[in-house]
């Protein structure tokens, strides 16, 4: 039998709206920016999905971002690390200094906020009991982070980003949610990922294969 989690990782008694007041709060309050690793704390200790769907935004759109997905793609899987072993989110030194512009923490938590604010009311708890085995809690964290890294490849690709990004989205917002309806989304995005990346191994093997 799954051990049971008192709370799925990367939840707390706040709604992801509140966490992101206080962000922008904070960021409102510093001189010119903030480290990734106050970002983290602000989050809290069990802030693994928080992190993610954060640092996961700036690639949800179709044209690639190679030179910063790397960094945060390798940001991401750490974070997952934690999440699987269950503690935690932690950051080495040298990532953990990275500096984030207030004027863009501010400007980029408020609009997730407003967001948020309208579909809290549809994005609730829904099998809540799925979130509470340390099974799922280990498989959601090793799928976050194989598309962390799918995500970190600097490939000037079209959707290259886009689809990682869309099953980072929302295999985190279902986490922290504890929303199993946006969780299933999350599972076809990943399969939707498979297919895409698939592709692009196949297709130039089977063009090759014809022209020979």
């Amino acid at each position: 039998m799954d051990a049971t989690l008192p709370r799925s990782s990367g939840q707390s008694d706040e709604r992801f709206s509140e966490t992101l007041d206080r962000l922008r709060l904070s960021a409102e309050r510093a001189e010119k920016s903030l480290s990734l690793k106050e970002v983290v704390e602000i989050f809290g200790p069990k802030g693994h999905a928080l992190v993610i769907l954060f640092l996961n935004l700036p690639f949800c759109q179709p044209i690639p971002i190679p030179g910063v997905s790397t960094a945060l793609g390798l940001c991401m899987m750490i974070i997952s690390y934690f999440m699987i072993v269950n503690r935690p989110p932690w950051l080495p030194e040298r990532l953990a200094r990275i500096p984030i512009d207030k004027k863009f923490l501010i400007q980029i938590s408020s609009r997730l906020e407003a967001f948020m604010n309208r579909f809290e009311t549809v994005i609730k708890p829904r099998g809540r009991a799925y979130f509470q085995q340390r099974s799922t809690q280990i498989t959601t964290g090793l799928l976050l982070c194989f598309h962390a890294f799918l995500l970190s490849l600097p490939l000037p690709i079209p959707f290259s980003n886009f689809f990682p990004a869309l099953a980072l989205l929302l295999l985190s917002l279902g986490t922290l949610e504890e929303d199993g309806a946006v969780m299933l989304l999350g599972y076809l995005a990943v399969l939707a990922c498979t297919i895409f990346f698939g592709a692009l191994v196949i297709l130039p093997y089977m063009t090759v294969k014809a022209m020979a």
